[in-house]
């Protein structure tokens, strides 16, 4: 027997192109954010750890398993979809 999560791949790889497009949008718009801090690198260090703990909270979250129970051993892989081979 096998099975997977397979169609949640889709969803999770969404999220990432999402943050992504979310970096960007923070990166051209970054002079709106005055009001953080009036230190223009506070500014910066505050968006970018933001962003980080996000990108590694849905990598903690979207894992990925595959169960595969053919023959006379049992297979079980769980990691996460991207950086699969660096935080896993």
């Amino acid at each position: 027997m096998r099975t997977n999560n397979e169609k949640i791949k889709n969803v999770i790889i969404s999220v990432y192109f999402i943050l992504i497009v979310l970096a960007i949008l923070l990166a051209t718009v970054f002079s709106a954010f005055k009001h953080l801090s009036p230190n223009p690198f506070l500014t910066f260090v505050i968006l970018a750890a933001v962003f980080v703990g996000l990108f590694l909270l849905v990598h903690r979250i979207s894992k990925y398993f595959e169960y595969d129970s053919d023959g006379p051993q049992v297979v079980i892989i769980n990691r996460g979809l991207l950086l699969a081979d660096y935080l896993n």
